[in-house]
């Protein structure tokens, strides 16, 4: 237990370190602001929400009150509730999204990079077929044979994401396989698996999750850009682009659907953005000191 311990403290250690770090910076103190703000929000939507989002609790279209300080939507709802609980879908639908395009893509860049050279010419072959196709338009013709829901926006979001991570992940791969510290583990017998693991996997997974904190808010983006065209997340489920939807419709009667559901969007983004910049011009060599 004791290793394990010493090494939970040091990596612990090292990410508040790290986070110290980011703070110094204004566009990365802004960052963390934002994504905090957005993380605390989504996990603890159930103490700050004080109505249920699919609950009636005032009159329609009502303006910003103590009660509602959002407002309410065409049917009553709180608005302030929907969006807080619309944050956390976003949230589990941004993390699980990326985290499995991470690893799919991972896993297959690493492997076409170290394997052999017919095995990483048919990866690539699959990845730039894939790529070949226009992210929108696959997007439509899998929602069209599909009906609309959380799950397959993800997989849409799966689907386009995959082999950019795994043409990253091949790249450094390449990179690195040639290297002196490379070729002395193979030279004392080590395993494709064991150098994967313990010496690719370290030095390429850096940049991989820049990339990743800045493809949160795409998926963000593309949920609510396909729900607000009614081909993503269906009412009455609370998310940021069913909200953007029903309120467009009586933006004349009131715009505060509408404002509620864009500027977590616009925030979001930003927050997401400032951060993966800033680590990116922190932690990438090339831009280290510039």
């Amino acid at each position: 237990m004791k290793p394990i311990l010493k090494k939970s403290i040091g990596i612990t250690a090292k990410f508040f370190s790290s986070l110290k770090t980011v703070m110094q910076h204004p566009m990365g103190c802004i960052g963390v602001l934002l994504v905090g703000l957005f993380l605390f929000s989504a996990i603890f939507a159930p103490i700050i929400s004080p109505y249920n989002p699919s609950d009636f609790v005032g009159d329609s279209l009502a303006g910003p009150s103590l009660s509602h300080p959002i407002g309410t939507d065409e049917l009553g709802r709180d608005t302030f509730c929907r969006v807080i609980y619309g944050g956390r879908i976003e949230l589990v639908l941004a993390i699980a999204a990326v985290s499995i395009s991470l690893f799919l893509g991972l896993v297959l860049g690493m492997i076409a990079g170290y394997g052999p050279v017919w095995l990483d010419n048919c990866m690539v072959l699959v990845f730039d077929t894939i790529r070949s196709f226009p992210s929108i338009m696959l997007s439509l013709a899998i929602l069209a044979l599909t009906e609309p829901s959380v799950i397959i926006i993800g997989i849409v979001f799966i689907i386009n994401a995959t082999p950019g991570y795994g043409r990253i992940a091949r790249a450094q791969t390449l990179s690195l396989k040639n290297k002196e510290f490379i070729l002395a583990e193979q030279s004392l017998g080590a395993k494709p698996m064991r150098v994967i693991l313990h010496h690719l996997l370290p030095n390429i997974i850096g940049p991989l999750l820049i990339l990743c904190a800045m493809d949160i808010p795409v998926v963000v983006t593309v949920e609510a850009g396909l729900s607000f065209l009614g081909l993503g997340v269906l009412p009455p489920t609370p998310t940021w682009g069913t909200i953007l939807n029903e309120g467009f419709s009586v933006i004349r009667e009131s715009p505060w659907p509408v404002i509620a559901g864009g500027v977590p969007l616009i925030l979001t983004t930003l927050g997401f953005t400032f951060l993966g910049e800033t680590l990116r011009d922190l932690f990438d060599p090339k831009l280290k000191g510039k």
